[in-house]
């Protein structure tokens, strides 16, 4: 019975460690590649962080910006294309989800050495 719950610890804590990566993998921001600084949706549904550069001026009223996943084109109305990002909702789930993964990740550090200082 003892082998058979050491198994089950250890296919959980697999399971975890395979969380783990997903979640890093999803708060990332596909242009910029770092954790997401306030994403915000595209049209398409994809995000970007909303300092990511990207939006280029396409006419003194208009700028386009680029979906680095799927490619889409989305013209944006602002006279700054600096500003363009200014008109997309922030991702809230996508922006706790990071906020949550590195306070956990800060959380684990400070224990890590917590216990490290006490050996």
């Amino acid at each position: 019975m003892r082998e058979e719950e050491k198994k089950e610890e250890e296919e959980e804590e697999e399971e975890e460690e395979e969380r783990d990566v997903l979640l890093v993998e999803e708060i990332h921001c596909p242009s910029c590649k770092r954790v997401y600084n306030i994403p915000v949706f595209l049209p398409c549904s994809h995000s970007v962080c909303k300092s990511c550069p990207g939006p280029s001026a396409k006419s003194a009223s208009l700028c386009d910006v680029r979906c680095p996943v799927c490619k889409l084109a989305v013209e944006l109305p602002s006279t700054d294309s600096t500003r363009a990002l200014d008109y997309l909702r922030v991702n809230v789930v996508l922006q706790e989800l990071v906020d949550g993964s590195t306070d956990a990740f800060h959380v684990g550090r400070t224990s890590q050495s917590a216990s490290q200082n006490t050996l």
